[in-house]
């Protein structure tokens, strides 16, 4: 599941992301009610039927719960701000009827382990792997100044090409860069700081290429997510 929009005084019209078919609108009768709004929520796993009468107008979903990962984050901001980001940023982003098998299986396991230790290094990840779907990959295969492809060497990003470049190449740049993480190029071990590099460097792009801004709020859950790991480092 990935958003909701009410529609009439107790209707609601979802977005929902499938391997085979990719993102999949419908109507859902009742998704405002006490009944149906545990179903909708942004990250729940669900089986679903889409019916079209005509196949030109929006179609009727019904819904069977059968994960819910935000029931056990509800005092947990930072995840319940990454999936209310993420979920509706797809539903946004993603055209209708085309399939990502890779993102949606990433986006599962993400779901799925939404309470493991390591989520949040999977979330940044997560975000690299929609950009990358979508044409706006980052290069992290070598150094963009000296073509070495020892890319434990990687320290930092252009924000104009996406490429990376070695901390040795980029003396005198770093300014003007921005800071690579090392679990983004395979190091095991991540802090806070990684974290929260990490979302600055996802988010820029993201931003650049998906904001259109008549979201505010939608960024401003990003930017609760961010200042989470802001406080996390000035503790």
């Amino acid at each position: 599941m990935l958003d909701m929009r009410p529609h009439g005084e107790n209707h609601a019209i979802v977005n929902v992301l499938s391997a085979a078919h990719g993102r999949m609108a419908g109507f859902v009768f009742g998704g405002q009610g006490r009944r149906q709004q545990p179903n909708v929520q942004p990250g729940n796993h669900v089986n679903f039927t889409l019916t079209h009468k005509i196949l030109s107008q929006l179609g009727t979903i019904q819904l069977e719960l059968t994960h819910n990962p935000s029931a056990a984050m509800m005092h947990d901001p930072a995840r319940l701000a990454a999936l209310q980001f993420l979920c509706p940023l797809l539903a946004r982003v993603l055209p209708e009827y085309h399939p990502y098998p890779t993102l949606f299986l990433a986006m599962a396991e993400f779901c799925q382990n939404l309470s493991a230790p390591d989520w949040a290094a999977q979330y940044v990840m997560l975000e690299l792997r929609l950009l990358a779907e979508l044409g706006y990959g980052l290069d992290f295969s070598q150094c963009a100044m000296t073509g070495s492809r020892d890319i434990s060497q990687l320290a930092y990003v252009s924000p104009k090409t996406g490429r990376a470049a070695t901390a040795a190449a980029s003396i005198g740049y770093e300014r003007s860069l921005l800071p690579l993480p090392k679990f983004m190029v395979g190091e095991t071990i991540t802090t806070m700081r990684d974290i929260h590099s990490g979302l600055q460097l996802t988010g820029y792009f993201l931003e650049k290429h998906m904001d259109d801004r008549r979201n505010a709020s939608l960024w401003q859950t990003r930017t609760r997510l961010l200042g989470h790991f802001q406080h996390q480092i000035a503790a």
